[in-house]
């Protein structure tokens, strides 16, 4: 792995994009302590991960669930989901 500082990476950002494009070679961009890795990525792999993505959301709704309204606004109106109403029996 490349390692540079965000100074160099700046100077060079266009030549060190298409770097890590042509290579597949990580780089990694050293700042204040902390650190940003940029890796190149083949189209393809950004498509196998939008066609993984659009059939994981494409999926039946599961038996009973298909009237439900899971927006955030509908599960946090009117009544709570869980309420603790007594303390448990202990086991005997």
């Amino acid at each position: 792995m490349k390692t540079v500082t965000i100074t160099e990476f700046r100077k060079n950002l266009f030549h060190m994009v298409d770097e890590a494009l042509a290579t597949g070679e990580p780089i990694e961009i050293k700042r204040k302590g902390g650190r940003v890795v940029l890796r190149g990525e083949r189209e393809s792999e950004i498509e196998r991960r939008a066609e993984k993505f659009d059939r994981f959301m494409a999926r039946p709704t599961p038996p009973g669930w298909e009237g439900a309204d899971l927006s955030v606004e509908a599960l946090s109106a009117g009544e709570p989901y869980w309420v603790w109403d007594e303390e448990p029996e202990p086991d005997a």
